[in-house]
């Protein structure tokens, strides 16, 4: 009998379905809570009923997975968006998160986690920890750290320093603040009024407006695949951001050892 729940949010579409499978069975692997419910939600936009009977087979005695489109719901709010999305892997699931906390009232607290990840260590860790009540909890974004171009972006545009611009890719969310601060309404005044072109559009708008409730987590619960090959060993969740996609780039590392192989997942190939 379990006496929790965790929820954990994936936001996606078709293209998506094979490096979610992936992503899931890596959660699985390492989901041994005692007594804890793994309550996976997929937000989706254009996701076939043979990926999600795919992906749904994946469930196990303590993790279900269901699935929730949003097309109907939220399509006609981004009608008169201006804004560029930069990138071929970026649709409207990517504003997804933002919506999590109105759309799921039930909860005070979630997890959001991209598709493109492993996990290397049980997810409930990551829920455990205290957001001391910050709006959300998200590791700093290395390469808008690390590169000068982005980086004075951050600070100029976005109006918040390199240092603790965060990565949107994983999210520890106070679901309840997110409600009591309207940040929804903050969100879609933002998007749908100014028109900004932005370099990481949910990403900047989530940095924007919470910037100053941003609970900073370890580095390794988001470790970005721009960091040196050493500093993969200690790290719980890899996250295969920007551009660099295992499933493009045959020769690109999954950073998995034997006992990780997910080779049956495969078929979500096809």
């Amino acid at each position: 009998m379990t006496s929790r729940t965790i929820p954990i949010f994936f936001s996606v579409n078709d293209r998506y379905a094979a490096p979610l499978a992936v992503a899931i069975a890596s959660l699985i692997k390492h989901a041994n809570s005692k007594d804890t419910h793994y309550d996976l939600i997929v937000l989706y936009q254009e996701l076939s009923q043979a990926n999600q009977t795919k992906l749904a087979s994946l469930a196990t005695n303590n993790i279900t997975i269901r699935f929730i489109a949003l097309d109907d719901k939220f399509g006609s709010r981004f009608d008169n968006d201006q804004n560029t999305l930069r990138a071929d892997y970026k649709t409207l699931t990517i504003y997804y998160r933002l919506f999590i906390a109105d759309m799921f009232p039930e909860f005070d607290k979630a997890i959001y986690v991209d598709a493109d990840i492993i996990l290397r260590d049980d997810i409930a860790k990551l829920y455990a920890i205290d957001l001391m009540d910050s709006i959300v909890g998200a590791t700093n974004d290395r390469f808008i750290a690390t590169d000068p171009v982005v980086a004075a972006y951050a600070n100029d545009a976005v109006g918040i320093s390199s240092q603790l611009y965060v990565n949107s890719g994983v999210l520890l969310m106070n679901l309840k603040k997110f409600r009591d601060t309207k940040f929804t309404d903050q969100f879609l005044e933002l998007l749908t009024t100014y028109h900004f072109t932005l370099i990481a559009p949910d990403q900047d708008y989530l940095n924007a407006i919470a910037k100053h409730d941003i609970y900073q987590l370890p580095m390794d619960w988001n470790l970005e695949t721009a960091a040196m090959p050493e500093e993969f060993k200690p790290a719980r969740l890899v996250h295969y951001n920007l551009f660099e996609k295992p499933w493009q780039y045959k020769m690109f590392p999954l950073l998995m050892n034997s006992g990780q192989r997910l080779n049956k997942l495969l078929i979500m190939r096809n």
